[in-house]
């Protein structure tokens, strides 16, 4: 069976993913963590900020393909478990 993130991610949260809901899906414990992830360059997705608004922003679409590669029945245990520590970082 295949999961269709981007299906699901863009169902409930649109285009658009905030801060909050990027930690909910990833399980970061706070958007401190996320954001700490962030400075450390271990998010394998494209985060912006935008101006006048706080925090950060990613495209659903390219939380998805992450999730889509971490995974793919094709991505070895390496690929798992990096997905897994960036998953878990914080």
């Amino acid at each position: 069976m295949q999961t269709n993130f981007f299906e699901t991610l863009n169902s409930s949260y649109g285009p658009l993913m905030d801060a909050k809901a990027i930690c909910k899906v990833l399980h970061y414990p706070t958007v401190a963590a996320l954001q700490a992830a962030r400075a450390r360059g271990k998010l394998r997705f494209k985060t912006v900020e935008m101006e006048g608004r706080r925090g950060v922003f990613a495209a659903t679409a390219d939380v998805a393909r992450y999730l889509d590669e971490i995974w793919s029945p094709n991505s070895g245990s390496e690929a798992a478990s990096a997905g897994q520590h960036t998953a878990n970082a914080g």
